[in-house]
Parts: structure tokens; sequence; C-alpha cells
């Protein structure tokens, strides 16, 4: 185990727009290798 700790809070927002569609993919890790994942999309008005 190394002793040395990095972020131990790093969130990462990702969002990819493709044909009309949002999509946001959010990854937030909080030490210690847990590790949460969301993603949520939407279809954009235009």
């Amino acid at each position: 185990m190394l002793s040395h700790t990095p972020d131990s809070n790093t969130t990462m927002v990702i969002t990819i727009k493709k044909s009309g569609k949002v999509e946001n993919i959010l990854i937030s890790r909080q030490g210690a290798g847990r590790f949460a994942y969301s993603q949520t999309s939407k279809t954009s008005t235009n």
C-alpha cells in the first residue's frame, strides 16, 4: 500500500452532445476506491 494519497475528492463531469441529445456523465471518486457514477440524459429542444 502506498503511503501517498492522491486527491481524495475528485469529481469529473463529461458532457456529450450528439444528434440533438445531451448526456451528462458525472463521475466522482471519493478516497479508498469508493466510486460513484451517475448518468443523466435529456433531449434538447433544438
